[in-house]
């Protein structure tokens, strides 16, 4: 379920936001480096969801809740305005955080699905669930 979750909220067909001025190469670059940097992110987030969720007094089912409401509310947006507009880009090999990896990949709805899964999963899991997308 995390990995069917994650694969709706990071919309891999925007993963390739470069535009024409860039080259096949730059632009598979570009998405490979955002895919590795929020798959990063995603473990870092899973590994602190514990402890996050502790001091928060917030419990796993709880959790999981809120990352339905918050993938709803961002599915919304999404389909009433639309994909993210290409944002200007970082030069060079930092075009694969900006803008690949933030917003087009990682925004509020896969960082709280971070949370929830890694509550359930634990931070390996969660990794492996969500790992696969960007292969």
């Amino acid at each position: 379920m995390a990995a069917v979750a994650a694969a709706v909220t990071v919309n891999p067909l925007r993963v390739w936001p470069g535009g024409p001025a860039r080259s096949r190469r730059r632009r598979l670059c570009g998405a490979a480096g955002g895919a590795l940097a929020v798959l990063a992110a995603v473990s870092a987030i899973a590994g602190l969801s514990g402890p996050l969720l502790e001091s928060l007094g917030v419990s796993a089912p709880t959790a999981r809740i809120g990352a339905g409401v918050a993938l709803i509310v961002v599915g919304g947006r999404d389909a009433v305005t639309g994909p993210a507009r290409a944002e200007p880009g970082l030069p060079g090999w930092k075009a694969a955080i900006v803008p690949v990896a933030v917003p087009h990949l990682f925004g509020p709805g896969l960082g709280v699905l971070a949370v929830s899964a890694g509550a359930d999963l634990g931070p390996a899991r969660t990794g492996v669930a969500v790992g696969p997308l960007w292969r």
